[in-house]
């Protein structure tokens, strides 16, 4: 595999579209500082997924796209294409040919494609991953990367040991298992908490299950005994109500006769009042319309004035118009004048052009067959080239073992004079030591001052700091209580919000109806509410509003009578019971005509309809249900309230007391094991008001918690800043410590250095002896090879000569040749603007020409409005004149019929009078009939409260309870039995029927959540193991590649060194996956030491030393080398470039530099220009040879 080209359009530099095409050979990229030779290595690690800015020499991503320049405007978006060679599937693709494509826009969007079809980034860092090719791996070495690998920390370096290593897939997917882990064990600690939660909702409600069991067999056989009581309370009640309708149709026919009478006065009462309504109807119409005349006159003396205004501006706009239309026509024939100047112009140029061009193609010809022949003659040359590469590459060669031996002689006298400066230093050192000793000891003492008042702060603020943490403890604590409450009044709520959207407490019938309704199983248009959704009480009225209402809270209110018949059908159709209806169109709610403010003595309140709060459009819903229902404090003061009214009216206490009209009274312990519908809605309210309340004490108690932390961060601050000091002075003294320790060592160091750098010197003098011997051999050597190079150089100079002359006529003519194609475009340039002056001309004209046309008809236009101004003007006149006379006759009527009312008036009051004598002898009739209504409303109100019951506790009807009747059932002992069942029922408390079922559903739910716990604890023991795993074989991976990597780095330093010694080692040994690598290095003649103590040269050869051990050890199909060898000598560099041609066969080089004897080694070599300002532009030349230096 190897890279086969890059595609670059709009990315840095790169603006226009450029393709560079490489050989699985060496390339060289060259040319001046800033002219975007880097920008291609940057475009093939942004493609391979850079996500660092920085990375790419930018402040953010967007700085990668071409930015524009004096000449050019920015683009829009970046993008580089890089085609690989895949033959040998290195990439694990079934294709031949890879072509990995990124584009990103101005807005930030990034596009990836990998043969053109769309992909993730992460795809492409998994295609590339262990290759050595991703955006972290060894295949891009710039700068960069070299200051990386010889940065101080080891753990900088270790990625590029992990890419080599083959690691890097293994660590990704560790770090995704990682996070599933993670994921895992989150799920694992909320499904605990849930489990935990289901299981007390399971115990709760196992309790309830066996309580509704219980509560089913009581309420059977209650329902029997009472089913039978009530039907014999029932036939009796039929019996005395058929006697009092007898009665009542007696008196209705003596109230009819009188009524008969009472009709034909009203006729005559009714007709005058009609008259009278008539005529105050007409006489207020009669005064608006006189009104509206005036003020219509008005309106129409003011549009008179407005159309004369209008008229003066039209006639002002008119002849402004006509003096800019004399100004176009003026322009129109100065614009003819240009037009006919420019076309004279162009005939002449035309003529000019075509001599031109029969000049350019003559001699472009002669251009052609020149061309030629100067390139046979340079083929003749290039053959002579060929015989001094030999000769060239033996000059070399002594050269370089030449420059080797003057090098290293050079570094044999640098280290003499060092070693002589090094003895005169050690005599000077060992008189500066007594002193530095006598200075560190003042020191010292200071320090230990410092330390004792710094140590008493610290205790100060760590005081402070225990302070806070119990404060914040007690807020803590405190708004665990709050939250612990409020999950008692959520849970309430909750409770009571359930049983309210579940109907609970209503009749089933009425649950089934509401149930129905709000699944749409029911047409639900018409349908208002339950009367208990359509009223607000307040707490104090609450078991009196509840009693007053009885079974009417649950009855069904409905926009019309259709709409109550639709919904009974339903109830028949789905035998779901009996519902009441209340629609809202036929109720007519009537009140007791009483004082309230003259009964405050008998403890009224007030009507039970005026104690509730509701919408005003149910107004005669409330009146018909509780505005005949009077409610007083206490039962004492309903009794005298009963008798004053002899018995006709109800009466309610608010301990939910009941005064029925007739005498009886209904009273007790009032049953609230079980909350009522009103109250419960009231507790809901209640409850939502708490849960309010309670999170505004939490988000106070957060705010004070946060204002805690805060103090306590700023302490712990000042903790750590006194820390940090402690611990710096504590470092000092140690430090001071071992420098005493270290003077007392040095001095005795000194001495010993003295004798050995006198043994040193004498070992280097006879090293130089040597070298001196072979330095006389490479330079005879040397002699004959320029002998024989001078000789071969005399011939290529005189091919080389004529080859100019002929190269100088062809430049002439290609001067000649481009000169005329300059002057060619020129003239065509001329032609082409003419043209663009000639249209411009014209479309001036015809803009000027429609311009006059617009004028003209706005003139027109204006023409017509004045005439309709003046014919508009006209109207109103004759308007104002019509509206005069109308005024006129409407006060001629408007005074006769005030007369007219008058005497209508008279009439009136007198029928009054006769009114008022049958409407007294009525009421007595009335009252009587009243009397005896009461009694019958009395029984037909208990026939009803038995049915209710009936159907209210039992959801049965009368003919439907007469299938259980026993007829022999004794009645006596029935009672009590009756109410044992209840008192054990009441025993019983709240009872949810609906807990059976839910026990089931949670019995389920608890067994289903179990079994997602095991799998999930299952899933952890996976993870782990595969974590495990993958750990185990990354470190095994990791240490024997880091082995060979080190042996290659040893063995490859010497070479490009010539000498000297190098390695590798761990800093961490225990933590493989984590350690850093530490390189250790001596070059020749020098002591084992630091990296930061070499030469920038040294730094760069060592890193190049590191980069060749590692491409011995896992070779990258390419490698970018981006301007390493910058900081080398020409020595170094003939070692680094012969070194570097070992791996041609195993990795294609691509070389950006500035060096000719890395140029040298490269078989295609691409320049690099800004021939353009801001734009780079590419050459190439492909070379057999490196000698174009000598043809000069």
């Amino acid at each position: 595999m190897y890279l086969k080209r890059i595609e670059i359009q709009g990315f840095k530099s790169f603006a226009d579209k450029t393709e560079i095409e490489f050989k699985d050979d060496i390339t060289a990229i060259v040319g001046p500082n800033g002219s975007g030779k880097s920008n291609i290595s940057d475009a093939i690690r942004w493609v391979l997924g850079e996500q660092s800015a920085k990375s790419l020499r930018g402040s953010k991503m967007e700085d990668i796209i071409f930015s524009g320049t004096d000449k050019r405007r920015a683009l829009g978006f970046a993008e580089v294409t890089i085609f690989f060679d895949n033959k040998d599937k290195l990439i694990p693709i079934d294709y031949s040919e890879v072509a990995v494509t990124r584009r990103m826009f101005r807005s930030g969007e990034s596009e990836f494609y990998i043969n053109k079809n769309s992909c993730r980034l992460k795809d492409i860092r998994e295609l590339f991953m262990d290759t050595g090719i991703g955006k972290d791996g060894y295949s891009i070495i710039g700068q960069g990367r070299i200051d990386e690998i010889l940065s101080d920390k080891p753990e900088d370096r270790r990625s590029i040991f992990e890419e080599a290593a083959g690691i890097v897939k293994y660590k990704t997917k560790k770090i995704e298992t990682e996070k599933k882990l993670s994921s895992t064990e989150g799920n694992l600690i909320r499904i605990k908490d849930l489990i935990h939660e289901i299981t007390k909702q399971f115990q709760s409600l196992e309790v309830e299950a066996k309580k509704a069991t219980q509560f089913m067999t009581l309420y059977d056989e209650l329902k029997y005994l009472e089913v039978n009581l009530y039907i014999r309370e029932i036939k009796k009640l039929n019996v005395q109500i058929h006697e009092l309708k007898e009665d009542i149709e007696k008196e209705d026919k003596k109230i009819f006769n009188i009524e008969d009478s009472k009709v034909s006065i009203e006729n005559s009462f009714n007709e005058i009042k009609e008259s009278v309504e008539e005529a105050e109807k007409r006489i207020e119409e009669l005064r608006s319309n006189k009104l509206e005349l005036i003020q219509s006159l008005e309106r129409n003396k003011n549009q008179i004035s407005l159309l004369s205004e209008k008229e003066s501006y039209y006639k002002k706009d008119k002849e402004r118009l006509s003096d800019e239309i004399n100004k176009f026509k003026e322009s129109i024939i100065s614009i003819s004048e240009t037009i006919n100047n420019i076309q004279d112009e162009k005939k002449i140029i035309d003529e000019e052009y075509k001599e031109l061009l029969i000049n350019y193609n003559e001699k472009n010809e002669d251009l052609i067959k020149l061309n030629r022949g100067i390139k046979i003659k340079e083929e003749e040359l290039e053959n002579e080239k060929n015989r001094v590469i030999s000769i060239y590459n033996s000059m070399s060669d002594k050269k370089s073992q030449l420059n080797s031996i003057d090098s290293f002689n050079d570094n044999i006298d640098k280290r003499l004079t060092q070693l002589n400066k090094e003895i005169e230093l050690i005599k000077v050192n060992k008189e500066k030591i007594s002193a530095d000793l006598e200075e560190l000891l003042k020191e010292e003492k200071n320090l230990k001052e410092n330390l004792g008042s710094l140590t008493m702060k610290n205790s100060k603020y760590a005081e402070e700091k225990d302070n806070l943490e119990t404060l914040l403890n007690s807020t803590l604590e405190e708004a665990k209580s709050i939250q612990i409450k409020l999950q008692g009044v959520i849970s309430s709520y909750n409770l009571y919000k359930n049983m309210e959207e579940g109907y609970e407490g209503y009749y089933r019938s009425v649950k089934n109806l509401l149930n129905a309704i709000k699944k749409s199983r029911v047409d639900n248009r018409g349908f208002v509410g339950v009367v208990a959704d359509l009223l607000k009480v307040d707490e104090l009225y609450e078991k009196a509003i509840d009693i007053s209402l009885g079974s009417s809270l649950q009855n069904i209110v409905t926009e019309s009578e259709e709409d109550a018949k639709k919904m009974i059908d339903f109830l028949k159709n789905n035998n779901m019971g009996r519902v009441t209806f209340l629609p809202l169109s036929s109720i007519k709610g009537s009140t007791l005509n009483i004082d309230m403010k003259s009964l405050k003595d008998y403890g009224v309140l007030g009507l039970g309809h005026e104690l509730v709060k509701y919408d005003n459009r149910y107004k005669k819903l409330f009146e018909y249900l509780l505005g005949r229902t009077i409610i007083v404090d206490n039962i004492d003061n309903g009794i005298k309230l009963a008798n004053r009214f002899n018995h006709s009216y109800r009466i309610v206490t608010l301990d939910g007391d009941v005064l029925n009209p007739g005498g009886s009274l209904t009273g007790g312990s009032y049953n609230n094991s079980a909350i009522s519908i009103i109250s419960r809605k009231n507790r809901i309210r209640q409850l939502k008001i708490e849960i309010e309340e309670y999170k505004e004490a939490l988000d106070n108690l957060e705010e004070k918690k946060n204002n805690i932390s805060s103090e306590c961060k700023l302490n712990q601050e000042k903790i750590e800043i006194l820390k940090d000091k402690i611990k710096e002075i504590e470092l000092n003294l140690m430090q001071l410590d071992n420098k005493r320790e270290a003077y007392i060592r040095d001095q005795s160091r000194l001495d010993g250095d003295i004798n050995k750098n006198i043994n040193e010197i004498n070992s280097l003098d006879r090293e130089i002896s040597g070298f001196e011997i072979k330095r006389k051999e490479c330079i005879e050597g040397l002699q004959r090879l320029e002998e024989e190079s001078n000789l071969v150089k005399s011939q290529i100079d005189l091919s080389a000569e004529d080859l100019n002359k002929e190269r100088t006529f062809k430049e002439n003519l290609s001067k000649e040749v481009t000169d005329l194609k300059i002057t060619l475009n020129t003239v065509d340039n001329k032609l082409k603007n003419l043209d663009m002056e000639m249209n411009s001309k014209l479309k001036d004209k015809d803009k000027i020409e429609t311009s006059i046309s617009q004028k003209l008809n706005t003139i027109h236009s204006i023409k017509e409005d004045v005439l309709k101004i003046q014919d508009e003007r006209n109207i109103l006149i004759k308007e104002i004149e019509d509206k005069e006379n109308r005024e006129i006759n409407i006060s001629k009527e408007l005074e006769e019929l005030v007369i007219k009312k008058e005497n209508l008036m008279k009439s009136f009051y007198k029928r009054q009078e006769e009114l008022k004598e049958i409407n007294d002898n009525l009421g007595k009739l009335e009252r009587e009939k009243n009397k005896m209504d009461l009694k019958l409303s009395k029984s037909l109100l208990q026939l009803e409260n038995n049915n209710t019951k009936l159907l209210e506790d039992y959801q049965l009807e009368f003919e439907k309870a007469l299938e259980l009747e026993d007829e022999s059932m004794d009645m006596i002992k029935a009672k009590p039995r009756i109410s044992q069942l209840k008192s054990d029922i009441k025993k019983l408390g709240n009872v949810n029927l609906g807990s059976i079922e839910d026990f089931k559903e949670v019995k389920e739910r608890l067994s289903f959540i179990e079994s997602q716990h095991n799998d999930l604890v299952n899933s952890k023991e996976n993870l782990e193991k595969i974590i495990k795993d993958m750990e185990k074989k990354m470190r095994a991976q990791f240490l024997e590649s880091f082995e060979k990597i080190n042996e290659n780095f040893s063995k490859v330093f010497s070479v490009l060194f010539n000498g000297g010694k190098a390695k590798l080692e761990l800093d961490q040994v225990d933590d493989i996956l984590n350690t850093g690598v530490e390189i250790v290095v001596q070059p020749p003649g020098k002591k084992l030491q630091n990296l930061n103590l070499l030469s920038g040269g040294e730094k760069s050869l060592t890193a190049v030393a590191l980069l060749f051990a590692i491409l011995e050890t896992k070779p990258s199909p390419f490698c970018i080398l981006d301007e390493i060898d910058a900081a080398l000598d020409e020595a170094n560099i003939g070692r680094y470039t012969d070194y570097l041609k070992k791996f041609n066969k195993k990795t294609q080089f691509i070389l950006i530099t500035h060096r000719k004897t890395t140029m040298e080694i490269a078989n295609i070599l691409y320049g690099v220009t800004m021939a353009e300002e801001g734009v780079s532009r590419l050459i190439s030349i492909k070379l057999k040879d490196n000698v174009e230096g000598l043809v000069s």
